[in-house]
Parts: structure tokens; C-alpha cells; sequence
């Protein structure tokens, strides 16, 4: 028999995404509060504590700003750190660098704001989650948050314009964020993957020195020192002229795969252009901790409106099964070979589908 019970509440907004931890579980959503020149936006939290398969009310909050996506928050001990960014109107701006030439440009503010649980049994008055620490003016003037991750004591933020500043907050004393690293590099990161406690691996695009995205890029950072993050490496798969790509994995991080034991990388990838690609890119780390590309896997789709499969890969016993449009393929993870494959339109009449590719 299962059992099942249910908890719910009301918030200020139409649109909600969810965060959980083994013990917590966080609704999320952002709200609007405009006038005729500018908006102010306010992310509202709602927290829920998860035990022995039951769900109860915990606490209530807010922070300024609106976030990314669910690894924008993190629950530790009894505060949640939530990373946030406030945005002002777009407006005309003179730029000094640009001998006061006027931009369109927005003002903007990134921070990290640290809640805490209000004590059990305080009553109604007490169920709101109360700032404690902050920091805020990560990145430079108009910069967004692009990713954002975690881990234990330490937050990895990315923030990005026209270059990619990756900054290290030790959040180890909750009154008090501190910045403590920051490295900037070319292009941008939208996800952070931890291979470790001492680096991280990154997905998103190499980008011109205007902030142009030109091609979809792997890259490794080493955190080991957090005054003083360093790039290990990294892999840009097209960056000519005439072609572009991109990865689902950039803002779903469902669709990459680190298998951390034989050190691969199963990564969706789109490429537009002469080299044009649908399917996954599989990358090995070297000795040297040089991402190197091992082999592709192919998934053009021929007719969609029928399967269409997202992306996504599983690996056992050293061979990847992948997952895109209509195909899911089997091969061996250490040298590619296909074991076998299954088309699952192969049965069905073209006219059930329409032109795709």
C-alpha cells in the first residue's frame, strides 16, 4: 500500500520551480511589482520538511532578485543560501570606455543572501525565514548570472556580459559570505558539474571579445585553491565562422553525463554548419587533465512529430545507451564501436510525422 499525504500553500506568483535537499523541499517563484518606469522583482520561498515519506509546512521567505534555476539555492544545516539577481530597467547609458558613447544597457546587482529556519514550535510569527548574511555586487556592471553550484562551504558563481568572471564565496560563517577567488576567462559557463572537491567541470560557449556566443565549450577549473582558481583546460567544439553549436545540457542538466570512474564525458551536442551534427560528443580526461574528444555519436532525425526522446545517456558496464529524437543507441564507451541500435519510427508511416531535417 502506498501512502501519501499532502501539504499546500499560497504564492504571490504564477510561475513556480522547486529545490530539494534529503530533508527539505523548496517552491520557488518569482513576482513583479511595476511602475511606469522600472519593476522590482522578488523571488518568494516556500519551504516544506520531508521525513519518513511526509510532507509538513516549515517556513515562508523572500529574496530580492530572480533566480536561475534549482541550483541557484542549497540547504545546509539549518540556513538556505540563494543566489539571486536584480535588474533594473533597460536604459541609455553613457559608457567612458567608449569615449561616452550611450549604450543600451540595464543596471544590475548579483548576490547571495543566506536564510535561516526559524526555531521549531515558535507559532505562526516564526515560520518566516529571516536573512542573516549576504553579499552582493558579484560580477561587473550588467552582468546576469549565467551558473551557479555548491559545494559544502564553498559557492562557485558565473556571472557574464562579455567575459566570463568566476567568482569563489566561502559561505562558511553564514553571517559573513566572503569572496574569496576570481578568475576571469573568455566566454561563459551555464552549468557547473563537481567532479570533486577541488574542480569543477563547465558547460556553455567561447564567446568574441563583445560577449558574441561562438561555439559550445567544455571547461575545467581547479578550485583546490579558493583565493586562486586556475582553468586546467578546456575545448571549444566549433568556433569558424560559418558554423555554431550548442548543448540541451547547458540548461538541463539532465542531459550531461560524468562517469567519474573511467573519466567520460557523454555530452548532447547540436552543430550548424558545414560539420553539421545532432546527437552526443564523448570526451575522455587525460593524465594531464586535458579534455580530449574520443568519439561521436550520431542522432540526426529525419521526421519528428512522432518519438521524440530527450536527450539523455546511461552507462553500464563501460558501454553508453543514448537517448535523442527517435533513436536510442548502444556503444562501447572505451572505443566507440556501436553494439546496436533501435529506430523506434522504423514501423511507422512517414505521414503520422512531419519534415524535420
Amino acid at each position: 500500500e502506498l501512502l501519501a499525504n499532502t501539504s499546500g500553500i499560497f504564492l504571490r506568483t504564477s510561475w513556480v520551480e522547486l529545490y530539494a535537499s534529503k530533508t527539505m523541499l523548496v517552491l520557488f517563484g518569482t513576482g513583479y511589482q511595476w511602475n511606469f518606469r522600472s519593476s522590482t522583482q522578488t523571488t518568494y520561498l516556500c519551504a516544506f520538511h520531508l521525513q519518513g515519506g511526509a510532507v509538513s509546512p516549515k517556513a515562508i521567505g523572500s529574496v530580492p532578485g530572480d533566480l536561475l534555476d534549482q541550483f541557484s539555492i542549497d540547504h545546509k544545516d539549518n540556513y538556505l543560501r540563494v543566489a539571486s539577481t536584480e535588474s533594473g530597467p533597460w536604459e541609455w547609458f553613457d559608457d567612458p570606455e567608449e569615449d561616452g558613447r550611450r549604450r543600451w544597457a540595464q543596471e544590475t546587482n548579483n548576490r547571495i543572501t543566506v536564510l535561516e529556519f526559524p526555531d521549531e514550535g515558535d507559532g505562526f510569527n516564526k515560520s518566516v525565514l529571516e536573512e542573516v548574511g549576504s553579499i552582493d555586487g558579484l560580477g561587473e556592471p550588467g552582468e546576469l548570472i549565467f551558473a551557479v553550484r555548491y559545494v559544502d562551504d564553498m559557492a562557485y558563481v558565473v556571472t557574464f556580459l562579455q567575459t566570463d568572471p568566476f567568482y569563489v564565496i566561502d559561505m562558511s560563517d553564514a553571517t559573513n559570505p566572503t569572496r574569496v577567488g576570481e578568475l576571469k576567462v573568455s566566454g561563459f559557463s551555464n552549468y557547473l558539474h563537481a567532479v570533486d572537491d577541488d574542480t569543477l567541470l563547465a558547460v556553455g560557449q567561447e564567446a568574441t571579445d563583445d560577449g558574441r556566443a561562438i561555439g559550445l565549450q567544455l571547461s575545467m577549473f581547479n578550485v583546490s585553491n579558493s583565493s586562486d582558481p586556475t582553468l586546467i583546460s578546456r575545448f571549444t567544439v566549433e568556433e569558424d565562422d560559418d558554423s555554431w553549436s550548442w548543448s540541451d545540457a547547458q540548461f538541463e542538466h539532465k542531459a550531461f553525463r560524468y562517469f567519474s570512474s573511467l573519466q567520460k564525458i557523454i555530452l548532447p551536442a547540436s552543430i550548424y554548419g558545414k560539420n553539421a551534427f545532432d546527437g552526443f560528443l564523448v570526451f575522455g580526461i587525460n593524465e594531464t587533465n586535458d579534455i580530449v574528444p574520443e568519439f561521436n555519436i550520431s542522432h540526426t532525425s529525419y521526421y519528428r512529430g512522432c518519438t521524440n526522446l530527450q536527450p539523455r545517456s546511461i552507462v553500464v558496464d563501460k558501454t553508453v545507451t543514448t537517448f535523442k529524437g527517435n533513436t536510442v543507441k548502444n556503444h562501447d564507451l572505451m572505443n566507440g564501436t556501436k553494439i546496436w541500435d533501435v529506430d523506434l519510427d522504423e514501423n511507422r508511416a512517414k505521414d503520422d510525422c512531419f519534415w524535420w531535417w
